[in-house]
């Protein structure tokens, strides 16, 4: 058997992580080895040297042969398998423990005291004389930075474990500590919400202390060395529930993101410049860290999210430097660094982009693709105490949670699958920190211990004792050679005693089995360099194309080359041409003196469109005016101005560029390979042209983004909105907020976008929004202003309507429209029979089946003693007699018919009594039920089937197609006169009172139910939106440059909440139930409605009755009087 075990061959396929195929179906042994499959797949990959790779089948490790891991799994081995290959580290951490001599032994001591004596050796850095409540390695792995509860913050030297400096500033417990990517600085918060920056070479304060925040700072991280080389900007976040991002060489904060309702937990800085936050509103929240725009909340856990962990997060510690590798930068070639901070960052998403997990106070995990979705891709369960921390390995292919269950548990990076937990420590479990080559995790707890475990076996591999208290903080050098814990004992334990070994080989040449798998910001074995495509820069010297960025690539649809081509030969020219085809961009050449079209070559309705333009040419300055004097400088058309040396401001100085136009300048540095960029445009009009700083750029490097258009300088801004009612002299008084509500909120909102972009703003009033001149194109009111250009942009909210769109843009939207149809629920037997009411049809059913049982009953008992005592003197009672008696009991009147024997009298107790209890509990209810309101009405659907009355303010224009807003208007008001259906507020308010009353008006109405209504009317008052989700929005002249930047403030005031917050302040809220009561309600004719009814029914019914006995009587008279007469008539001719 063993041998036909041999002679099995398995088609099989490798593939690496992204699910490359790296080669054609393989037929394999399947006995054969991990190392053997090394062998293969660096053949296939045809690397240079032996690089250690591990190997998956169906997510599960091979660890000895092919064919132990499909009997394990149970793989049908006719198919072709598919093994997923995956680059391990190329360096080898280790385990920690207390000492060297530990670390290195060759084999376990004969004596245990000889392990005890060398664990004396090991590093306790005291100093601190409160908690250590954080530690934390610089990225390089050259500085050690604790913070403790005496208000300090400690810089130790990790080779001789003495402490370097003592830095003082802080003024209560230091909280938390984060290094800057370049290891230059090092930012600490406090309990009292201060935030201070260190220099760790000389132990001095690096500017002005941070304040802003009112609690405690729980969390900070600093910008990407990739983004941002200059490593200037921190975020924290705080108890107060504020992230701040501040720039720290200035001390100042740059931006405030305000949307989570409690205390911020963790912030992390993702690698694609988004800002992740947790916190204890139970939500994570993604950020957009340039301008703090909220992206999307993530929403799932049913408690506090304490910890956030993402992928990259060892990427982006470490920046551009490979501690491990021992090669430490040179910081002052920033953008070579940048470059390679940016390479690493891209290799580790090659294997997948930037996942984010959250752990929770309700024992749950949550793993995230927050880029593109905010739906989770797993939700991870098991832990049985609350998540307290939470680590992506650096391979990013395991994730390990720490909780208060004191376990830790181990997680696919990727999916989220469990895998297993790690069970040692006897208390909770506070932090967890991995080794670089993801082959061990070290974990600290409250037992007062450490433990590291081994990630292949998943086994305790060294137990840490040594602490006298619990262990609060936790951290594994970047390159893997030392440990630190912070304890409560107020003492750092350093251990020093962690081995790496680069060579990527064990002694005996091949890959060691227990090397992790790390690829430490390196390139992936087949992996594909992820060019930029599009169109970019054209060098006449050596006439190749520099691979672009932003500006054209990913707008750029179309490219139009407008220029002299006298400089350029035919070569050049096809050059150029099939430069940009290969690229996928349609480009068009142009001869300046060619009858040209600008306006028709220019044309573009919803695609960007990119124009070149070179300006050595003679005809450029021609060519640009007739492009300013047709407004052809707008947002879709980019211009990309190409010249030999910096322009001269004076030749574009009488172009206008608006605002929102995309003009940029590039020239070249003489003797440096670098070309320059600069951006041009107009504040406004008259305005001096604005010229941005210049940006550098060379082929190697992504094309840098332009400035931020955000300070008008003060410039004053036509500005219109509507008074309607009022004078402006209260229209900012908060008393007469319910005057104009629309318009004042938007006002207040307009007057923030103000403050933000630094403009001013030139009033212009009207009394009304804007509605057509006599059936024409010309508008009257708000719209008629912008539309005739008297003003730039409006501080108040229109509606969107069709007719309007050719006359004005919209701008942003901002608060719903709050218009409802307002009324107090009718009375339940204004909508319904109340008599119907107080039992259900089984019961009703239930009692007319028992008394018809019962009646019979009667009648039997009652025949049966006729028949026994037949001598009696009782009249003899039928079924008319025994129904009515059963009536008379069921409505409590008497009986016409008592009976005279006992099992007769005894029905009739039991009848007696069960009409008892029916008809108490019936008046009880009804009783109830006429002081009880209808819910009936709850759409609008409801509402037109009911019997209310309906009728609207008269401000609207009705523009809808919804059916049933359709039928309300032609049903319900076009049918009544025109000032009964269109009224006033104060008209429509008061007639609701009188009930059976609906009127469709504006959120002012609150202010008279709040000051004219009782409690009871207001108990029971209520609302029905006509329009569920239709928004007011800002609007501005069509084609206004400043649209964007009022779109893109309006979104950001309504995703940090100002616009709900100014909503809530200059709205009336809709009046509150005090009492929750009723008030006494008098029965009224419409309640005794039903028993009148059924009483003209019966009297109808005796009447008719009458008359056809009364008929029956008289033909029954008739036919006896005609009988007698033909027998008188008989008996006279017998006697003759």
């Amino acid at each position: 058997m063993e041998e036909k075990r041999e002679a099995v061959r398995i088609l099989s396929r490798l593939k690496s992580e992204t699910g490359e195929e790296i080669s054609s179906v393989l037929d394999l042994p399947v006995d054969v080895t991990v190392d053997k499959l090394q062998l293969i797949c660096n053949a296939l990959l045809k690397q240079d040297e032996n690089v250690p790779y591990i190997f998956y089948v169906n997510e599960k490790e091979i660890k000895s042969t092919l064919g132990a891991a499909l009997d394990e799994d149970k793989i049908n081995i006719e198919n072709v398998v598919d093994i997923v290959y995956q680059q391990q580290a190329v360096f080898r951490v280790r385990a920690v423990t207390r000492c060297t001599r530990i670390a290195g032994m060759e084999k376990i001591p004969d004596d245990i005291s000889d392990i005890s004596e060398s664990s004396k050796t090991a590093s306790s850095l005291p100093g601190h004389s409160e908690a250590v409540v954080s530690a934390s390695f610089s990225p390089d792995g050259r500085h050690l930075a604790s913070g403790s509860g005496d208000t300090t913050v400690r810089f130790w030297d990790v080779l001789t474990q003495t402490p370097v400096h003592t830095c003082h500033g802080h003024k209560h417990w230091v909280l938390c500590l984060a290094w800057s990517p370049d290891s230059k600085y090092v930012a600490s918060g406090c309990k009292n919400g201060h935030i201070i920056v260190w220099d760790p070479d000389t132990g001095l304060q690096v500017g002005r202390t941070m304040l802003g925040h009112k609690k405690w700072v729980t969390a900070l991280s600093w910008e990407p060395y990739h983004s941002n080389p200059e490593c200037r900007r921190v975020a924290s976040g705080s108890k107060d529930g504020d992230i701040r991002i501040w720039d720290v060489v200035l001390g100042q904060t740059l931006l405030t993101l305000a949307g989570h309702s409690k205390a911020v937990t963790c912030v992390k800085w993702g690698g694609s410049g988004l800002l992740y936050t947790s916190s204890q509103d139970c939500t994570v929240k993604v950020w957009r860290a340039d301008d703090g725009a909220l992206c999307r909340s993530l929403e799932g856990h049913a408690h506090w999210v304490n910890t956030l962990a993402l992928s990259t997060d060892y990427i982006l510690r470490t920046g551009p430097s490979d501690p491990v590798a021992g090669l430490h930068v040179d910081h002052s070639k920033k953008r070579e660094l940048q470059l390679q901070a940016l390479k690493r960052y891209e290799a580790v998403c090659g294997r997948g982009e930037e996942r984010l997990v959250s752990g929770s106070d309700d024992f749950t995990l949550f793993l995230w693709q927050p880029e593109r979705d905010k739906r989770p891709v797993a939700r991870m369960t098991g832990h049985q105490q609350l998540v307290n921390d939470v680590k992506f390995s650096v391979d990013t292919r395991l994730i390990a949670s720490a909780s208060f269950d004191r376990s830790i548990k181990l997680w696919d990076g990727r999916t989220g699958r469990f895998i297993t937990s790690l069970r040692g420590h006897v208390q909770a479990v506070y932090q967890i920190a991995w080794s670089p080559d993801s082959r061990l995790l070290v974990s600290g707890s409250a037992d007062s211990t450490l433990k590291v475990w081994n990630m292949k076996t998943f086994k305790l591999e060294v137990d840490l004792p040594g602490h006298a208290d619990e262990v609060f903080a936790v951290d594994w050098s970047p390159d893997g050679l030392r440990v630190v814990s912070g304890s409560k004992d107020k003492v750092l334990k350093f251990d020093p005693d962690a081995e790496v070994n680069r060579s990527g080989q064990s002694d005996g040449g091949n890959c060691d089995d227990d090397q992790a798998t790390a690829n430490i910001g390196g390139d992936r074995g087949g992996g594909d360099s992820n060019d930029n495509e599009g169109c970019a820069l054209w060098d006449e010297n050596d006439h190749d194309f520099y691979k672009g960025g932003d500006l054209l690539v990913t707008f750029a649809c179309n490219v139009t080359f407008v220029a002299s081509m006298l400089r350029y030969t035919t070569t050049d020219i096809l050059h150029l041409n099939a430069a940009c085809s290969a690229k996928g961009l349609c480009t068009q050449i142009h001869m300046p003196d060619s009858d040209i079209d600008m306006t028709l070559l220019l044309q573009t309705s919803f695609c960007p469109l990119a124009v070149i333009v070179d300006v050595q040419c003679e005809w450029s300055s021609q060519l640009l005016q007739t492009a300013s004097s047709q407004k052809l400088f707008s947002r879709l058309r980019y211009w990309l101005l190409l010249s030999p040396e910096e322009l001269p401001h004076s030749v574009l100085e009488p172009l206008y560029l608006p605002l929102d136009s995309h003009v940029t300048v590039a020239y070249r540095v003489p003797g440096v390979n670098q070309t320059v960029l600069q951006d041009l445009y107009h504040v406004g009009v008259g305005r001096s042209l604005t010229v941005t700083p210049p940006r550098y750029w060379n082929p190697e490097l992504q094309l840098p983004a332009g400035p931020k258009r955000t300070d008008y300088g003060e410039i004053t801004i036509p500005t219109v909105t509507v008074l309607a009612e009022g004078t402006w002299r209260n229209f900012l008084d908060l008393q007469y907020r319910h005057i104009n509500s629309d318009s004042k909120v938007h006002f207040v909102l307009m007057s923030h976008i103000a403050t933000m972009l630094n403009f001013r703003m030139e009033l212009c009033l009207t009394d009304t929004w804007g509605y057509p001149i006599n059936g024409s194109e010309c508008f009257n009111g708000a719209v008629g202003l912008l539309q005739c250009g008297n003003c730039e942009i409006g501080a108040t909210g229109l509606l969107f309507k069709t007719e309007r769109l050719p006359a004005i843009d919209y701008a942003g939207e901002t608060i719903l429209f709050r218009g409802a149809f307002m009324f107090l629920k009718p009375s339940l037997s204004s909508v319904s029979v109340i008599y119907e009411l107080p039992f259900s049809t089984s019961v009703w059913i239930t009692y007319t089946i028992t008394v018809a049982i019962l009646t019979a009953v009667l009648v039997l008992t009652r025949r049966i003693y006729q028949h026994v005592n037949p001598s009696s003197s009782d009249y003899s009672v039928g079924w008319g007699d025994s129904i009515m008696d059963s009536l008379a009991i069921v409505c409590q009147q008497d009986a016409l018919h008592s009976p005279k024997n006992i099992s007769s009298r005894i029905v009739f107790i039991f009848m007696l009594i069960l009409a008892v209890f029916f008809i108490t509990s019936y008046s009880a209810t009804i009783v109830s039920l006429l002081q009880t309101s209808s819910d009936a009405i709850n759409t609008l659907q409801d509402l037109m089937k009911s019997r209310l009355k309906l009728s609207m303010i008269d401000i609207f224009v009705n523009e809808t197609t919804d059916p049933e807003v359709t039928r309300v208007f032609k049903e319900k008001l076009y049918t009544q006169p025109f000032r009964e259906a269109f009224t006033s507020e104060t008209v429509g308010m008061e007639k609701i009172r009188r009930g059976l009353y609906a009127f469709h008006g504006l959120a002012g109405a609150y202010k008279f139910i709040s000051d004219t209504y009782k409690d009871h009317e207001k108990c029971r008052f209520k609302e029905i939106r006509m329009f569920s989700s239709l928004h007011l929005s800002f609007t501005a002249r069509k084609g206004s440059p400043y649209i964007p930047h009022i779109k893109e403030r309006t979104c950001w005031l309504r995703e940090v909440g100002l616009i709900d917050r100014e909503g809530k302040r200059w709205f009336y809220h809709k009046p509150k139930c005090e009492t929750a009561g009723q008030n006494f309600v008098s029965v009224g004719i419409q309640e005794f409605y039903p028993a009148l009814v059924v009483l003209a029914y019966g009297i109808i019914g005796s009447v008719g009755v009458l008359v056809m006995e009364v008929l029956f009587s008289k033909r029954k008279q008739i036919n006896c009087a005609l009988d007698s007469t033909s027998d008188v008539t008989v008996i006279h001719r017998a006697g003759e």
